[in-house]
């Protein structure tokens, strides 16, 4: 399998979410920089693509295994790193991102169940809404054709 075939889940189909943004991709801050990440709540693990690895600073393991998701596609994993990302300007937890080979078209992450859980996301794709509890209440961050949040 190739890591371009990496899709919500490693499923080959093609999802389409919303009419706005296909798929619930989103603008995520690391390390100063804009990175484009797929919200995949069907994915176990957090990815990230080599080329985004090689570009951010931190610790990064050189563990090479595999990972296996949906319907038992399994993809090969380079290494990983701890990564802390901000979601409409919201500071979220540390989260580790297995890194794959190569590069993906549309994305340069995936977030998957064990960050949204981490995080509290509740992701409502049909409003195209990221719901964040903050203590005090709800945030609510409405997710622009370009993967924008905006409060």
């Amino acid at each position: 399998m190739s890591v371009c075939d990496v899709f919500a889940g490693f499923s080959k189909g093609k999802l389409r979410l919303t009419e706005v943004n296909e798929c619930m991709t989103l603008r995520v801050e690391c390390q100063g920089r804009i990175w484009k990440c797929l919200v995949d709540s069907g994915c176990d693990s957090n990815i990230i693509f080599a080329h985004v690895m090689e570009e951010l600073e931190g610790d990064k393991e050189t563990n090479p295994g595999i990972i296996q998701e949906i319907g038992n596609q399994i993809a090969k994993v380079k290494g990983s790193m701890i990564l802390r990302l901000s979601v409409g300007g919201i500071k979220m937890k540390e989260a580790c991102f297995h890194c794959l080979d190569g590069t993906h078209d549309r994305y340069d992450m995936i977030i998957g169940s064990e960050f949204l859980r981490e995080n509290k996301f509740i992701v409502c794709p049909n409003e195209n809404v990221i719901k964040i509890p903050d203590g005090e209440g709800i945030i609510w961050l409405f997710l622009t054709e370009n993967g924008v949040l905006c409060r």
